[in-house]
């Protein structure tokens, strides 16, 4: 059965009235929004920016489902975003500081670049008996250069000793803390 209320019908035909009117004017003037938003920035900015103040989970939602659908902005974004911030910190003391360090480091290790395997390291704790070799406490082992990187040693087996790593923080880029008999093989 179908129930029939009186002014429901005329709203609806009202609002598509309405609708397919503004359509037209829109149409007859394709350049008016961009026109009132030039004459209008400011007011048109603070309504926008208030309105997404007052639906923080509307616009989040919009913002999501936007990635979703066009991921390639997002990375440019991302891109220029990280450009940006290199930017503004490439003056800065802690930028250029950090970029000696880390030259600093690229290259000890590149001048530490040695021969040793991770089978030859399990020969060295096996001649060690996997103890350290300043201590002698058996445990978990560190690779210890007895010449450190930082001063010119590479990682070879004439230069590498088991080191608990208690003992390898109290070394540190010095030399060993007593004589060390590295294994000549």
């Amino acid at each position: 059965m179908l129930v029939r209320v009186e002014g429901l019908q005329d709203t609806v035909d009202r609002r598509s009235r309405a609708k397919a009117a503004l359509a037209a004017w829109r149409a007859r003037h394709p350049d008016y929004d961009r026109l009132y938003y030039i004459a209008h920035r400011e007011a048109c900015i603070a309504r926008v920016t208030a309105w997404k103040k007052a639906h923080p989970e509307r616009v989040r939602d919009y913002e999501r489902q936007n990635n979703m659908q066009h991921p390639e902005r997002e990375q440019e974004r991302g891109r220029l975003h990280q450009a940006r911030r290199r930017a503004h910190l490439r003056g800065t003391i802690v930028y250029q500081e950090r970029r000696r360090i880390d030259k600093q480091v690229r290259r000890q290790r590149e001048r530490a670049a040695g021969t040793l395997r991770p089978s030859q390291w399990k020969v060295i704790i096996a001649l060690y008996r996997g103890r350290c070799v300043y201590c002698g406490r058996p445990g978990a082992l560190e690779m210890d250069h007895v010449v450190p990187v930082a001063l010119g040693g590479r990682t070879e087996m004439s230069n590498v000793v088991p080191a608990c790593s208690a003992c390898n923080m109290a070394k540190g880029s010095r030399a060993p803390l007593k004589p060390v008999q590295v294994c000549l093989l």
